[in-house]
């Protein structure tokens, strides 16, 4: 073995348990060495871990404004309300979604258990989460809940102080939807 560049020449012994001492010496200035180089390592891919984890989570779709494992929730939610995840199709894994989006699995387990709290999803023993019977009514019907706290009674409080009635605010909204291409609900938004 090479002697490490950090390491002075052994100087000479003169008895047993000199060379004792000097191979104990040698051995802890080699791991000290060691230890340096790989906290240099540590250090820099930390570094680099901690620059390259928002990069990569920026690349798949998650930011820094919302908990990480609230936007999994969502995310998972949002597969379930557009169909992409049927009833009774298999939700990813924590471990699957702690790899892809290079996160704590405890984080992804988090985020899955809010939609299991809301009885989204639901575990099988032994085979893992999947998405729960009634799953995406039960979302769309809370979805079209919050439209209309948010959208629908501010216009028809607006329309009201307007002394716009119903059937013109109707008539409204048709003429409106019909200028931007509107002509309905698509199948998958009305059931």
């Amino acid at each position: 073995m090479l002697p490490h560049p950090a390491i002075p020449a052994v100087p000479a012994v003169s008895s047993a348990s000199d060379v004792t001492v000097m191979s104990f010496l040698i051995r802890t200035a080699r791991t000290l060495a060691i230890l340096e180089v790989h906290g240099y390592i540590t250090q820099v891919m930390n570094h680099l871990t901690k620059e390259g984890a928002g990069r990569l989570r920026d690349m798949a779709g998650l930011d820094e404004g919302a908990p990480i494992f609230v936007q999994i929730a969502e995310r998972l939610a949002e597969e379930i309300a557009d169909g992409s995840l049927a009833e009774g199709d298999r939700v990813p894994s924590t471990n699957e979604l702690a790899a892809y989006y290079r996160i704590n699995p405890a984080t992804a387990a988090k985020g899955i258990s809010m939609l299991t709290d809301d009885g989204l999803v639901e575990k099988r023993r032994g085979i893992g989460m999947f998405v729960a019977a009634g799953a995406r009514a039960q979302l769309l019907a809370e979805r079209r809940r919050r439209f209309a706290e948010r959208y629908v009674e501010p216009l028809v409080s607006e329309a009201g102080r307007l002394g716009i009635d119903a059937d013109e605010l109707v008539a409204l909204i048709r003429e409106s939807s019909y200028e931007r291409g509107y002509t309905g609900y698509t199948e998958g938004a009305r059931s």
